[in-house]
């Protein structure tokens, strides 16, 4: 017999129940003002001083007064919001370094390795000031890697190259390689060939976060004596936090599933060895207050320790200051913990060091994610619990306990397992489809596979480095190999179901309405008056009558323009005629097999996003349309001429009979094109020109030098970027 119990009250309001989350949102506030305004620092923190000032004085004189708190309390915020814009700006500025873009010679200490690829690895190296660089700041390499060996942590190299902050888009909507570097702390990347640097042989001065990332390695590379290929990228992502190893194909599958956070160390890494540690240290933990507390030194000091092992990430060092402060609670009060207030403080904590972590995108998933479990387990979970079994008779059949066992183990179990999942994923569904486009509906059943594949490869690894022998490592790896290669065919089998994964491109409107609309449908059915339930339907009908004029205004770019689209591709020119998304077609100097290779990674993130249709092929044989037509370079598209200038093509002058020049709006020179412009523009005239990103640098210049003295508009797509004509 189920027997149902009452619904509980509504719990306080969020800044009454957790008093430092109003702190942590105007330092949200500040650092989003500072890091948008031209205003210096010194003028934030003069107004800090005046503030702060102001609301002592307020406090003084009008602390017993209840109608003047409010505003006591605006003036406190308005000096925090000032004093986190002052460090914003403060560390803003001392990322940001002009470049001159120009070859020269650096010296730099590897801080980190980011990926070790099949041709080019990834390192963040630290530079030393030099006459052209008055001080130290992080670049990312992207370092040739076909004979030399890998350089590792703490190494010393000296190499050539010119240092950039900003790379140009591929494509229209391309990612912000410059932004995301400089969130990070790193003011610019370059790229460097084998022969452009040089391992400097000295002594390796380690530091404290050196150490720990060297040891990572050392684990890493042990892995390799027992495992192999996808197998060691698993594993050292899921138990050691490093993911330099991780092919593509890997991580897409996990994105494709909606299960990217087990690769990333978290909060649920953390919980299953901070369970480990607890249950080791119990007997200590149940004696007196002198045994609690060194059972809490050396479980927090470990809890660190491995934070500082798998590189300190954002989500890791979150969950880390949140399992500290529970349990300074349960020592010193000995009660349940906060969890929204551990959260703002763990979030002030790690913005006080780093402001600009605000705007990793690692940063938001992880705090949102917590905020909104948090939040909704108080608001709706506990307040709606599943009933209790109880039995109704005396004698109990052997079917009934079998029932009344399985449903506590769904009650107390499975429920709230899908309960959290749910909560997460409404939570960060906004943020993942801004960011990455993606929408994944069956990530809650992926992760009944995911979170116990976690716990058995994190606690396998716990036994295969505490193990020495190698019979025990031979049999855990075995065991080990067997888990990544179950969930690994469990999340293929859920990628290969129909609608396992939507690309979408959406407003900020109907992100903010996947938040905003469940939470006024909840307030509705809450609430007892009448007029404010009124205001609510009209607040849901505006809200999702702006919704619907929002998608339909701003995500029609690409479905009735028409326009023109050449790539920014390595080793191709490539243009896209584009009448609308659902009707296109491709040209290109390549092959169609080697034009699709080149165009993969355009393909899921530009037009799968843009929900494009697959684009034709362009041919003189097979083209019929009455808005795109080619006669052999020369292509007609909605009224414009636009010539292509092959690859390997030389015009060549049949006599001297007198000839009248092709006007064209666009001259696209294709890579290897051996034609000078004196002897093209003797049979083109072009409106503008655009230089593939595949022509090579001397020829490129060459054209540009020629176009600037005919007075002829020239883009450089391998300097601009990609190149978007709109034709009205």
């Amino acid at each position: 017999m189920l027997d149902h119990l009452p619904k509980n009250a509504l719990p306080q309001a969020i800044w009454k129940q957790a008093p430092m989350f109003s702190y942590f949102i105007c330092g949200i506030l500040g650092i989003i003002v500072g890091r948008y305004t031209s205003v210096g620092e010194f003028v934030w923190g003069v107004l800090a001083l005046l503030f702060s000032a102001f609301s002592v004085a307020s406090y003084i004189l009008f602390k017993n007064n209840n109608k003047k708190r409010l505003g006591i309390w605006l003036i406190a915020a308005f000096s925090i919001v000032c004093m986190a814009a002052m460090l914003t700006q403060r560390v803003w500025t001392d990322i940001q370094v002009d470049w001159n873009d120009t070859q020269q010679q650096w010296i730099g200490v590897v801080e980190n390795v980011q990926k070790k690829g099949e041709k080019t690895n990834t390192y963040d190296v630290r530079l030393s000031p030099l006459h052209h660089l008055k001080k130290e700041c992080n670049v990312r390499l992207y370092v040739e890697n076909k004979h030399k060996p890998q350089l590792h942590i703490g190494d010393k190299i000296a190499f050539s190259g010119i240092i950039k902050s900003e790379k140009k888009p591929n494509y229209p909507n391309d990612f912000d390689l410059k932004n995301y570097l400089l969130v990070h702390r790193i003011s610019g990347y370059c790229y460097v060939k084998e022969n452009a640097y040089l391992l400097i042989p000295t002594t390796k001065t380690f530091s404290f976060r050196h150490y720990f990332l060297s040891l990572r390695e050392q684990l890493s590379n042990l892995y390799q004596k027992y495992f192999k290929g996808v197998d060691i990228a698993l594993l050292s992502a899921i138990t050691l936090g490093d993911k330099s190893l991780l092919h593509t194909e890997t991580r897409q599958l996990f994105a494709e599933t909606g299960t990217s956070h087990v690769l990333a160390l978290s909060g649920l890494h953390l919980s299953i060895l901070f369970t480990l540690l607890n249950w080791a240290f119990l007997p200590f933990l149940k004696r007196n207050s002198i045994f609690r507390f060194v059972a809490f030194v050396c479980v927090v000091s470990l809890l660190w320790l491995f934070v500082l092992l798998s590189g300190c990430s954002l989500s890791i060092v979150r969950s880390a200051c949140m399992f500290t402060l529970a349990q300074v609670v349960g020592i010193i009060k000995g009660g349940k913990p906060n969890g929204l207030n551990n959260l703002s403080i763990a979030g002030i904590v790690i913005l006080l060091f780093d402001p600009l972590t605000l705007f990793d995108v690692g940063f938001q998933l992880s705090f949102t994610a917590v905020f909104s479990i948090i939040v909704v387990n108080q608001f709706v979970w506990n307040r709606f619990p599943l009933p209790i079994w109880k039995y109704s008779k005396a004698n109990v059949s052997r079917f009934e306990r079998c029932g009344k066992t399985l449903y506590t183990f769904f009650r107390n179990v499975v429920y709230p397992f899908i309960c959290v999942s749910l909560s997460a994923q409404w939570g960060t569904f906004p943020l993942v489809a801004y960011y990455f486009h993606i929408f994944s509906p069956y990530a809650v059943i992926a992760n009944f596979a995911v979170i116990p594949a976690a716990y058995l490869l994190l606690c396998g690894a716990l036994a295969f480095f505490i193990l020495p022998f190698d019979v025990c490592r031979n049999i855990i790896a075995s065991v080990l190999q067997g888990v990544i290669s179950a969930l690994q065919e469990c999340l293929s089998f859920i990628a290969s179901w129909h609608g396992a994964t939507f690309r979408i491109d959406v407003t900020m409107v109907s992100l903010a309405s996947v938040i905003i609309i469940p939470i006024i449908i909840y307030v509705f059915f809450e609430i007892r008056q009448k007029r404010r339930r009124q205001y609510l339907i009209v607040a849901f009908f505006c809200l999702l009558t702006t919704d619907v004029v929002a998608e339909n205004f701003f995500n029609n770019d690409y479905k009735s323009s028409p326009c023109i689209v050449v790539y920014k591709t390595p080793h191709a020119t490539i243009t896209h005629f584009i009448h609308s998304n659902k009707s296109s077609y491709l040209l290109s100097s390549t092959s169609q097999t080697e034009s699709y290779k080149e165009l993969t990674y355009i393909k899921h993130n530009f037009w799968e996003v843009k929900d494009f249709a697959s684009p034709q092929w362009l041919n003189t044989s097979t083209t019929k349309s009455p808005y795109i037509s080619q006669h052999g370079d020369l292509i007609l598209f909605h009224g414009k001429r636009i010539y292509s200038l092959r690859s390997k093509q030389k015009i060549t002058i049949a006599g001297n009979k007198p000839f009248s020049p092709i006007h064209v709006d666009l001259l696209i020179v294709e890579n290897r094109c051996y034609t000078p412009f004196e002897t093209a523009k003797r049979f083109i005239s072009p409106q503008r020109v655009i230089l593939s990103s595949a022509l090579s640098s001397y020829l490129r210049q060459q054209w540009k030098e020629a176009c600037s003295a005919a007075n002829i508009p020239c883009w450089d797509i391998a300097e601009q970027g990609v190149y978007v004509w709109d034709i009205p």
